[in-house]
């Protein structure tokens, strides 16, 4: 079904392996190397975990909140490149994620124990259904920041988004060229805190799929800093 919307993406376990042969570029390995996520905090999105085979280290040091925007900031990411093991390196992968239901819906995902397929990811179809609905006026509600700087970015390109055929790929284009913008604005602005430790970052879509099937990952960008 992934096809239909993204016919270029790989399954994790290729993911894995792009990551090694990326590495040992740097001669970077699982002895020397720290990764770090920013990607939406939903529980769903564990199947990335399958990447602590790659690494000795602890991991993965988590940059993103929900919809995977970099929430930590530049605190966050100093803190993720002070750890970094001594004569090694550093991965990030980052990007939002979406649901493709074993039906073919798109935004949709069938969670184990669940009866009912629910939305993926929740935090971009959530600020959709809010904006659809004439929510357009900027707050910064009590317990709730980091959502309404989602449905934020989403109220800044409404007009492409209401006009889309499917909004909620569109909305998760907008997602990622964000992520993208402020993974790099970071590390370009603290590039000192590396002291000269060479930094991988992998962007893309991670596709949500059905339990019993592997997920996804739809590779945008391959950047060393």
């Amino acid at each position: 079904m992934a096809d239909n919307f993204y016919p270029n993406a790989v399954s994790i376990s290729h993911l894995q392996n792009i990551v090694s042969e990326k590495l040992s570029e740097k001669n970077l390995n699982s002895k020397n190397t720290l990764w770090a996520t920013s990607v939406c905090s939903d529980e769903v999105n564990q199947s990335l975990h399958r990447l602590d085979e790659n690494f000795e280290t602890f991991g993965p040091f988590i940059l993103g909140g929900i919809s995977g925007i970099p929430f930590a900031g530049k605190t966050g990411f100093k803190a993720f490149s002070s750890h970094i093991p001594d004569s090694g390196g550093a991965l990030i992968i980052y990007g939002p994620h979406v649901g493709i239901s074993q039906e073919g819906e798109i935004g949709k995902v069938h969670r184990a124990g669940q009866r009912l397929n629910t939305s993926s990811c929740g935090s971009i179809i959530g600020a959709l259904k809010s904006l659809k609905n004439d929510d357009d006026e900027q707050q910064t509600p009590q317990y709730d920041y980091q959502q309404e700087e989602v449905k934020n970015l989403l109220r800044k390109h409404w007009d492409k988004v209401s006009r889309s055929e499917n909004p909620v790929i569109t909305a998760t284009e907008i997602t990622y060229d964000e992520i993208k913008h402020e993974i790099t604005e970071i590390i370009t602005s603290c590039t000192s805190c590396l002291e000269g430790k060479p930094l991988l970052a992998i962007g893309g879509i991670l596709i949500n799929t059905d339990p019993s099937e592997d997920d996804l990952f739809d590779i945008r960008d391959i950047d060393w800093f």
